[in-house]
């Protein structure tokens, strides 16, 4: 009995949440060249599914609004939108196939949508791929990190080597500090009480260190994956799974201002000779405050656990 090879890799690996990966073998089926090979099971549609014959993914494929696109084609839907970047909203997603065909480094981004995919014949050319995101993916100041969503790859028969990488997006940096409020200024020196004395008494505090910087943005999780292939001809996957990292902590804010000088008092030679006390009006402050804490780093997203079901028995990585 032929069986699909199943290779998991992960750097760190968590199983607080659990995604499946089901693999099914069945040596009872007639050869994939054969009218009766096997096709998808029949499992109902959670929501509006799109069907086509065939589906052939060449170079840079992308699941966008609904559709299987070309970086192109997105691009161009994106221009008619007045889209400036992609759309950071998910949807559930069902698309049905009679073939899908990766050719030589074809890449297929799910975008951390959840996607059903049923495909009676999947082939797969050296090199094929289908991601979450691509590497080094980031999420604006201030928000978390997206999850790679779900990946449901229903198939009847899939010859050739599939990499799927489940990857969450990187969170978001935090924000800076917030700028010093008036209470954080420093004290203000006291005066000078007699001419030319006590110099030293009259410098204005430091003002108060600054306010930490916000914490970085959780990072996404992976995602879950759950594969269902009825029979292979020499077909393996090779699945990785990349958590978001937390965004970095964002910098301190600005310290607050030094106080004000006090009243200094020194001896000036007058205009007839002798010597007169003048004051110095001079505007002087003391030190500013310390730039504030850069906040603390933003937690990783979670490797979610990936299971394999054969003959009623689960084995979970």
């Amino acid at each position: 009995m032929k069986k699909v090879v199943l290779i998991i890799s992960s750097l760190m690996v968590l199983f607080a949440q659990a995604g499946c990966i089901e693999v099914r073998d069945d040596s009872d089926v007639p050869d994939a060249s054969s009218p009766q090979a096997p096709a998808a099971p029949v499992v109902p549609s959670m929501v509006e599914e799109v069907k086509g014959e065939k589906m052939v993914v060449d170079g840079e494929a992308f699941v966008f609004k609904g559709k299987i696109l070309s970086r192109k084609e997105m691009e161009f839907e994106m221009y008619q939108a007045g889209l400036k970047s992609i759309p950071r909203d998910v949807s559930d997603l069902e698309f049905r196939f009679e073939e899908l065909e990766f050719h030589e480094g074809a890449v297929l981004n799910t975008l951390g949508n959840r996607v059903r995919i049923h495909v009676n014949k999947l082939s797969v050319a050296p090199k094929a791929l289908i991601r979450t995101f691509q590497k080094g993916i980031k999420a604006p100041k201030g928000v978390s990190g997206r999850s790679g969503g779900h990946l449901f790859l229903n198939v009847g028969t899939a010859s050739g080597h599939l990499t799927i990488e489940m990857r969450g997006e990187d969170g978001g940096d935090g924000h800076e500090g917030a700028p010093p409020t008036p209470d954080m200024k420093g004290k203000r020196g006291t005066d000078m009480p007699n001419c030319g004395v006590g110099q030293n008494s009259v410098a204005g505090e430091i003002g108060k260190r600054g306010h930490s910087g916000q914490a970085g943005f959780a990072g996404g999780n992976c995602g879950t994956v759950e594969l269902s292939v009825q029979k292979e001809n020499d077909f393996s996957v090779y699945l990785t799974k990349h958590p978001g990292a937390g965004g970095a902590g964002g910098v301190g804010g600005a310290g607050g201002v030094g106080g004000d000088f006090g009243v200094r008092r020194y001896l000036k030679t007058g205009s007839r000779g002798g010597q007169d006390c003048a004051v110095d009006r001079e505007p002087r402050r003391g030190p500013n405050g310390l730039q504030g804490p850069t906040g603390a780093s933003g937690e990783p997203g979670v490797a979610q656990a990936a299971c394999v079901t054969r003959d009623g028995k689960a084995t979970c990585f």
